[in-house]
């Protein structure tokens, strides 16, 4: 306390004071000496001569000075905490580690130590050892803010996301201006499929910190997960990231991937060139550069660029997946099927298997049994694949399937289900389960063993009626129901979905009526072509499958509306692009899984107006007395 001392004494001590805020060291080290001699039992004046004799480059001499002092003063906490600066400023970590935890193991631990261990394990990437100190804190300081933040951000670390998130948010309040800390929600966000919070967030530490290349290609990363995405901002997010770390190989990555989405596919392959020039093992890398030769439908040459992946890292998730597609549209399901069990390995998915502890059905017998099948991916998936629970002997025992809302009253209708349930956890009781799209391979299927008898899904009987008596009107024309697009989200709609503009040419008067099932858009868009919009009249699936089954015909690109059509054996016609999905094949016209299906093919990438001339074409030569026979 300075009532301690003398006029002199409080004099010479603000002047020491003020030269070192002046960043005059020798100065107010020449004078902390001076105080430090008059009153060596008084250790604030060797702490503060100790600080200034580092900065003027004194750290050897200081550091033994001060740990001198600490043993003269062993209960002193600054002396410790300062003891602990110095070794930190001479790269002595591991030493401030063990003098600070030594001191926190003590009783009322001061919380700057605390915070300076955060910052320590932080620069050692010791993240449980920050929670675990985080967790000990808190037990002294109950809501302190600091504590809390970087208990958030070690989960965030540790991949516990949820958690993170949850911690970090209650905190947002007192960090809108610290672009660290928004980084990190932006990661636990994103990790949360908060997608939105998550462009918000990197776009803020952007604003705050725009020299700080992981914020503009975490960015650009999140951007990709918008509904409609611009690609646009996507490029010049990672183009942002190169300039300010242009050694940063996974930056050219990112980029690449989203030129491959804008169909720049020469300059993308010269960047993964770039890429794989300067890192030969890069796993990813050459798992996208066998991507361009599978967009380009050169399925051997992509085969060997995923093989090369999976020698490299043989738990890569997605070289696997990626040449289970090939060995599909190839036909070769057996194996096929066989390798797509990989994708459960997916951090995206493997979070759903670990939730089951129960045992996974291999084809045990059912008798007296439950078993649960989870439905995944898309609508179009879970029709597709819904098929196979007809097949299933399942004895005296029960089958539960578990979907989404929109599809529920659908799979109700299927044989041998005993009930369908709303996706919910937990999951009601059962002694199997099996993921939907397992089931092909569990039957060991091959192409002349797909099942494909068809209605395997049935229509309400009262909706049925109210489309019937709609449709009446239209009964002197070909009634068509068209889609032209797909969920946004998927990497490949690009290669699907198409202007709605060129399905005015099957307007032809006196002969088609144009019904459109599409979801989700402008109803203008439906005014301008002429087409009739139902989307108003579409609650759920219930209401497709009934309008489908009062049309004379489907036309659509690669959705969802197409497995209900081919699942209720309506004629559909399905425009598929150059790059497809794997479930199609190559060159075939008719589809093995769906008898009533036809297959009209790009030739040429983006190029749709040959797939509508074939169409016309046939349109044309169909007689209306005998249109349900021809049009299949």
């Amino acid at each position: 306390m300075d009532s301690n001392y003398d006029k002199k004494t409080k004099n010479l001590k603000q002047q020491a004071w003020q030269q070192f805020q002046l960043k005059q060291y020798r100065s107010a080290a020449k004078i902390y000496l001076q105080l430090a001699k008059t009153y060596p039992n008084d250790p604030q004046f060797i702490n503060m001569l100790c600080l200034a004799l580092q900065f003027i480059g004194k750290t050897l001499f200081a550091l033994r000075l001060m740990e001198k002092t600490l043993n003269l003063f062993p209960n002193d906490v600054s002396v410790l905490i300062n003891l602990g600066a110095i070794y930190i400023a001479q790269n002595k970590n591991d030493k401030a580690i063990t003098l600070y935890e030594n001191e926190i193991n003590k009783t009322n631990p001061p919380k700057t130590i605390f915070k300076t261990l955060f910052k320590l394990y932080m620069r050692k990437k010791q993240y449980e050892k920050i929670l675990q100190y985080a967790n000990y804190a808190l037990k002294y300081f109950a809501n302190d803010k600091t504590c809390l933040t970087y208990k958030g951000i070690a989960f965030v670390y540790l991949k516990e996301y949820q958690n993170g998130y949850e911690l970090l948010i209650k905190q947002l309040p007192d960090n809108l201006n610290n672009a660290d800390f928004l980084y990190y929600l932006g990661v636990a966000s994103y990790n949360c499929n908060k997608f939105k919070e998550a462009i918000n967030f990197f776009e803020q530490c952007t604003r705050i910190k725009p020299n700080t290349a992981c914020y503009w290609s975490d960015l650009g990363v999140a951007l990709k997960r918008k509904i409609n995405r611009n690609l646009r901002n996507e490029i010049q997010c990672f183009k942002k990231a190169i300039n300010i770390n242009p050694e940063n190989i996974y930056y050219y990555h990112n980029l690449a991937n989203t030129l491959i989405a804008a169909d720049k596919l020469a300059i993308t392959k010269k960047i993964l060139s770039f890429v794989l020039k300067k890192s030969p093992d890069f796993v990813d890398a050459i798992i996208s550069y066998g991507y361009l030769f599978h967009l380009n439908g050169d399925y051997e040459e992509a085969k060997k660029y995923y093989q090369k992946a999976i020698e490299i890292n043989a738990q890569a998730v997605n070289a696997h997946t990626n040449l289970a597609f090939i060995l599909l549209i190839q036909e070769n399901l057996l194996q096929g099927f066989q390798t797509y069990e990989w994708r459960w390995k997916h951090p995206d998915l493997i979070s759903i298997t670990e939730k089951f502890t129960d045992v996974r059905w291999q084809g045990e017998s059912l008798d007296n049994k439950t078993l649960l099948i989870i439905t995944e991916q898309g609508y179009g998936d879970t029709i597709q694949f819904i098929r196979y629970i007809p097949l299933i002997n399942k004895g005296t025992g029960n089958i539960i399937v578990e979907c989404r809302p929109a599809i529920f009253p659908v799979l109700q209708t299927v044989k041998n289900i005993d009930s369908v349930i709303i996706s919910q956890k937990p999951y009601p009781k059962h002694d199997y389960y099996i993921p939907l799209l397992s089931l092909p391979h569990l039957f060991k299927t091959k192409i002349s063993t797909i099942p494909h008898q068809t209605p395997y899904i049935q229509v309400d009987k009262s909706k049925n009626q109210y489309w019937k008596d709609y449709f009446l009107p239209f009964e002197k024309y070909i009634k068509i129901g068209i889609v032209w697009s797909g969920n946004p989200r998927h990497k490949t709609d690009h290669y699907r979905s198409i202007n709605p503009s060129y399905f005015n040419q099957l307007n032809i008067p006196q002969e088609t009526q144009l019904f459109s099932l599409q979801l989700d858009v402008d109803a203008n868009i439906s005014k301008q072509y002429n087409f009739i919009d139902l989307a108003n009249e579409i609650k759920d699936f219930s209401d497709t499958v009934a309008i489908i089954n009062n049309l004379d015909l489907i036309i659509t690109v690669d959705t969802a509306v197409a497995h209900f059509a081919g699942a209720l054996n309506k004629p559909v016609w399905i425009m598929l692009g150059a790059h497809h999905d794997w479930r199609w094949f190559t060159l075939r016209e008719k589809s093995p899984w769906y008898p009533s299906m036809r297959l009209f093919r790009q030739t040429k990438r983006k190029k749709w107006q040959a797939v509508f001339d074939k169409m016309l074409i046939q349109l044309k030569l169909i007689e209306r007395n005998s249109t349900i026979k021809k049009l299949s």
